[in-house]
């Protein structure tokens, strides 16, 4: 053997590793089942890889389907790179929240819920005592009706989106999040929340 040429390389660990751990909290299936189901690819993958993505290497969506090419994401999850356009991303995210004949969705609490309550890898003890904020993000395009201009510990008057994010005192575990008009004040949110750890069954 005279010669040894590379044709092409790829990225294994991390895909594999965090692709392993969606796999055993069986993410896939507990997405898919609190959708409205729809025709083609697999939301839960989809979602998934862009989750993957913005762990290992956060990039914009017209990039990210030449990034799953360079690893084994797609092969793990038996779909050609091409399945990961920007266009079939960005259908997926629809999947889980938006509006359609003027009714609008949301679902991001129900699968929240679903994988909280399904999970077996974290002992639930772990979840005795929650913490929670809201941040604001700053929002400089046109066409999101839930930006708006509010308070900010900055004091920056410019449109914003507040996320609200509830989280373990130990280890900070993600529990669940919502998202608020850019100017419902933090006070006015804790009623919300009070009742959403009710419905996770959260106790102390």
């Amino acid at each position: 053997m005279d010669r040894i040429g590379f044709s092409k390389t790829q990225h294994y660990g991390a895909t594999s590793v965090l692709w392993n751990i969606c796999d055993e909290l069986n993410l896939e299936e507990l997405i898919n089942e609190n959708i409205h189901r729809v025709e083609g690819l697999s939301v839960g993958k989809l979602l998934i890889a862009l989750a993957i993505n913005k762990i290992i290497n956060p990039l914009r969506f017209r990039k990210i389907q030449e990034w799953i090419g360079r690893t084994n994401l797609a092969e793990l999850m038996g779909y050609d790179p091409k399945a990961f356009a920007k266009s079939n991303l960005l259908h997926a995210l629809d999947a889980i929240c938006g509006s359609k004949d003027n009714i609008e969705y949301d679902y991001s609490l129900k699968i929240e819920k679903a994988i909280f309550e399904n999970q077996t890898i974290i002992p639930h003890e772990i979840f005795s005592t929650v913490l929670y904020d809201t941040t604001p993000n700053f929002y400089y395009g046109e066409t999101c009706d839930l930006a708006e201009i509010g308070y900010n510990s900055k004091k920056i008057k410019q449109k914003q989106i507040k996320v609200a994010l509830c989280v373990t005192k130990k280890h900070h575990i993600p529990v669940f999040h919502f998202v608020l008009r850019g100017s419902v004040m933090d006070t006015l949110t804790s009623t919300k929340t009070t009742q959403i750890i009710s419905d996770f069954n959260i106790k102390k």
